[in-house]
């Protein structure tokens, strides 16, 4: 699960909690929420988020994987998967 606290247009609390495949699913379900809200407005901006965004993910130096500390309060907490499921079957 993906929450965030935001005070004057900035992230003050970020939390992170869930096994690999529920993260991955939070950030697919967020990138697939603001693609569609682009889209319904302007399909060419859409797919330029989508060009950028598959750049960013895609390049190992870009500052999508920076090891930075941000500068609000955050909580990662990964935890184990469910009995019976496993994070090898993405």
């Amino acid at each position: 699960m993906l929450n965030y606290k935001t005070k004057d247009g900035k992230v003050t609390e970020l939390g992170a909690q869930g096994s690999l495949a529920e993260l991955l699913s939070d950030t697919t379900f967020l990138a697939h929420a603001i693609y569609g809200m682009l889209a319904r407005s302007d399909k060419g901006l859409a797919k330029v988020f989508q060009a950028h965004f598959a750049l960013l993910a895609a390049d190992p130096e870009s500052p999508m994987w920076e090891n930075s500390n941000p500068n609000c309060i955050s909580i990662v907490q990964r935890v184990k998967p469910k009995e019976g499921k496993t994070d090898d079957k993405l």
